[in-house]
């Protein structure tokens, strides 16, 4: 097999609750759907992602594999018709294939025919709808419920329908036919799940008031009834029939009691099935991850990942391009040299503690960072706000340059390498760098919830921002306000970043109104309006040559901007959620940004092209860097990387050519 055929994939789980999963008709593949609006396909043999699909604008509450096995159909719910939807996937493509939308209201349960002809969905709008494949039109509505209906499924001869609500009922429809057949009742709260035995004869359903029923199709009276010590929200058969799957408990049908259950630890099971040979459990969980069990003897085999990486707050290079350094909420910060991609330091905060700003001296000999951390109960402020400096060469602290209750909001050097200003709240502080004693303090910003700050190249100004709408250019020597850049009252574009062009003619404000301003620092007036992005612009700065200027947004995407004729160069996209901080290399030639989706990606200028992607694993000293082209490095990488080849998982082999020591290096000449 040619290596260059396999695509290199990272085994990134669901950052939220697991809702539901499903196995295929073959037993190979594990359908799942998460309140992170995705659908995941997994390989069954070692829970490797496969594939994600994106679509859903809502939490993802059921899914199900066709009877072939080569469509996946998942259900979305949202309070209004256009967000709660059927989509039908194809899972070879990853493509969405049809679309389903005639719900008002949460779609809570879905299930395919036998015949794969149809499939039915269960909503809170208190109905339950039943759809042809092939027009995507819904053929018959079912709606004598009066509260919201958790679940339905089809029985094997498609013929009946089962439904369970709120409303404490079970109904039983024929599918050719809008009013119900029958309604069971016996449950005291409200009904979860219901579904079909493999033959068709049977019912289970379970309720909040902890119980399982067995109920016959022919009759309205519950023929046994299991009661359980905790409440469980899902039920399944075994493809036998001789055994029921309520959450983590196998139980006899014959014995009625659990044989084996499954140590599932404090998070509830908010779905669990039988693999079709019987032999394989899948649960899936509030903890955001999907498990696979020995059914005999309820070992646990395979468990996913959580997709959490770190929260990538801030990331920096350095003015002589040598090391690159970056920051996330969880109190972490790594510094690395670029020249040869080795580890200097890694930072892990105190307890209760998180990174704030991260910045460069513009000797790059250090490396300034800013982080809270929680006070003892006795003490009176809630948080102490430190600011401590790094020799950037062997990652040796070398003094605490602040320590007070005020929140940072952001550390700049001086251009001339002789002071460096923090932002705390209300006030500017410049520190001389040598001696770390006060040179002056600006005061003009009023409740300022975040701001930034940009000094200009001759180190004479400052210019900062706060969210009350407010910019302003000070004296770095004195602390005299001169100017007020820009200044409106109860204004709800809040000012989300500034930078100074390299000339020191024009300041550049990231909008958090789509987006961005140009103002000319000699008389405070506006020149120029930047549009482009369709929602917060986080990051604006200028490149070190002043030829451009880069921004970054909420809306996931970079743009790049000619700086002196102010117009749209290109749009940087592959991101996956906001982008926080972004940055030229010295030399211009690279972008480094942030994002809220734990990822740090490297951009080659002048084509937009991504080089490079770094992560952070959440709760672990764990880290992978991989590029487009299947290059990967990372300790551990085994573990969170394999390769994809016709929806077949390959491992990492050993002494694989892709693995590069060095990678960061390497892409960064």
């Amino acid at each position: 097999m040619d290596a260059q055929e396999k695509i290199l994939t990272k085994n990134t789980g669901h950052t939220k609750t697991v809702s539901s999963i499903a196995f295929s008709p073959d037993g190979k593949f594990i359908v799942s759907g998460s309140d992170d609006f995705t659908v995941k396909l997994w390989d069954a043999k070692n829970l490797k992602l496969i594939k994600t699909f994106i679509g859903h604008a809502r939490d993802v509450n059921s899914v199900a594999f066709s009877p072939n096995g080569k469509y996946i159909i998942s259900a979305s719910g949202g309070g209004y018709s256009t967000v709660s939807s059927l989509r039908l996937w194809d899972i070879q493509t990853g493509e969405e294939v049809k679309r389903f939308v005639e719900h008002k209201h949460w779609i809570k349960s879905v299930a395919f025919s036998a015949d794969g002809k149809y499939i039915v969905s269960g909503a809170y709008d208190k109905t339950i709808k039943l759809w042809d494949i092939t027009s995507s039109e819904s053929i018959r509505t079912f709606s004598e419920h009066k509260d919201n209906v958790n679940s339905v499924a089809i029985s094997p001869d498609g013929e009946l329908i089962v439904s369970a609500s709120n409303d404490l009922t079970i109904k039983l429809w024929n599918s050719n036919q809008q009013k119900s057949l029958k309604t069971l009742e016996g449950h005291t709260d409200f009904i979860s799940c219901v579904t079909f035995s493999p033959d068709g004869k049977y019912i289970a359903s379970c309720s909040s008031d902890k119980t399982i029923k067995l109920w016959d199709v022919n009759k309205e009276q519950a023929i046994k009834t299991i009661e359980l010590l905790d409440e469980v929200e899902s039920v399944a058969f075994s493809s036998d029939g001789k055994y029921i799957l309520a959450g983590s408990k196998i139980i006899k049908l014959d014995e009625s009691e659990a044989i084996q259950e499954l140590n599932t630890n404090e998070f509830k099971i908010t779905e669990s099935v039988f693999c079709p040979n019987n032999k394989l459990i899948a649960t899936c969980s509030a903890d955001k991850t999907i498990k696979l069990w020995d059914a005999k003897s309820g070992a646990e085999l395979q468990t996913t990942f959580s997709g959490e990486t770190k929260k990538l707050l801030n990331v920096k290079l350095s003015p002589n391009g040598k090391y690159i350094a970056y920051s996330s909420f969880d109190e972490t910060i790594r510094l690395r040299n670029t020249v040869n991609g080795t580890e200097i330091k890694t930072f892990i905060g105190e307890a209760s503690s998180w990174i704030e700003n991260i910045a460069f001296s513009p000797d790059s000999k250090y490396l300034a960072y800013s982080y809270s951390i929680k006070n003892p109960p006795e003490s009176r402020s809630g948080y102490s706000h430190l600011v401590k400096l790094l020799n950037v060469e062997n990652g040796e602290e070398i003094s605490t340059l602040k320590n007070s209750p005020d929140d940072i909001h952001d550390i700049i050097f001086s251009p001339d390498n002789k002071s460096i200003a923090i932002y705390s709240d209300e006030k500017i502080e410049v520190l001389n760098l040598k001696n770390n004693k006060l040179i002056t303090v600006f005061e003009g910003h009023k409740g300022a919830v975040s701001g930034n700050l940009a000094f200009s190249p001759n180190s004479k100004y400052i210019v900062s921002s706060d969210w009350s709408n407010t910019i302003l250019l000070w004296s770095a020597e004195n602390g005299k306000l001169i100017r007020i850049i820009f200044k409106k009252e109860g204004y709800s574009n809040f000012v989300g970043s500034v930078s100074i062009s390299p000339d020191g003619k024009y300041i550049v404000a990231g909008s958090h109104y789509k987006v961005m301003y140009i103002w000319k620092i000699e008389n405070g007036r506006r020149v120029r309006k930047l549009k482009g992005h369709t929602w917060l612009i986080n990051c604006a700065v200028y490149s070190p040559d002043g030829k451009y200027i880069i921004s970054g947004s909420n809306d996931k995407t970079l743009i790049l901007w000619n700086a002196n004729r102010r117009r749209k160069i290109r749009v940087f996209e592959g991101h996956t959620d906001k982008i926080n901080t972004v940055s030229f290399s010295a030399d211009n030639k690279f972008i480094v940004s942030s994002s809220q989706d734990g990822t740090i990606k490297i951009w080659k200028t002048e084509t937009g092209k991504l080089l490079l992607t770094i992560e952070d694993i959440k709760k672990s000293k764990d880290w992978i860097m991989y590029t487009p082209e299947n290059e990967y490095e990372g300790n551990n990488a085994q573990k969170y990387l394999h390769y994809l080849l016709a929806n077949k998982v390959y491992p990492l082999p050993k002494n694989d050519p892709k693995y590069i020591v060095g990678l960061l290096s390497k892409i960064y000449k």
